[in-house]
């Protein structure tokens, strides 16, 4: 003998789904908004300038810079920042359409552009400023540049740490394991 089905609906299902969705929303716009955050940092402390005078600036987002190589000399060369304002950033969107509208991972890219010479694209060595940049801050870091320059190798390290240090502030991520 059939018996009646016995139904069990929770009241305010749709209520509770609109909330996680728009918790959703909020938890994918705070990881943006921090990756932008933790980007313009690095961005800040790759294009800062020189290491001996750095302030902590940089975690703030704010670069140092200075028009003369300290110490004050009594050479000429005036420093034109081409190298700083080639180094450039923005947040960046997986292939599925990451951020706040869709799924995927969002990150944050520091790139540099090649600024030097308008006409030729090369310094006065006859170097790109993507070229010039390896014997400034890459891992072909020259002796005169010791000492005024980190290394990106050695910024990957330092930013790593803070940047570790502002997503577990906020997100309490144990980076440890």
């Amino acid at each position: 003998m059939p018996t009646n089905p016995v139904i069990v609906q929770v009241i305010g299902a749709e209520k509770v789904q609109a909330a996680l969705t728009l918790a959703q929303r909020k938890v994918k716009l705070t990881t943006v908004n921090l990756t932008r955050e933790a980007g313009q940092i690095c961005l800040a402390g790759i294009k800062s300038y020189p290491a001996s005078k750095y302030t902590d600036d940089w975690k703030n987002r704010v670069y140092t810079f200075f028009p003369f190589k300290p110490p004050l000399t009594k050479k000429t060369y005036e420093r034109t920042g081409t190298m700083q304002n080639s180094w450039k950033g923005g947040i960046r969107r997986d292939s599925s359409g990451g951020g706040p509208r869709g799924g995927g991972i969002v990150s944050y890219e520091i790139y540099q552009q090649n600024l030097i010479n308008p006409k030729s694209g090369k310094n006065k060595e006859g170097k790109s400023v993507l070229e010039y940049t390896q014997y400034v801050i890459g891992d072909e870091q020259i002796k005169r540049h010791k000492g005024y320059w980190r290394k990106i190798s050695k910024w990957k390290q330092m930013l790593e740490k803070h940047i570790q240090k502002i997503y577990k502030q906020s997100f309490n991520i144990d980076f440890s394991s």
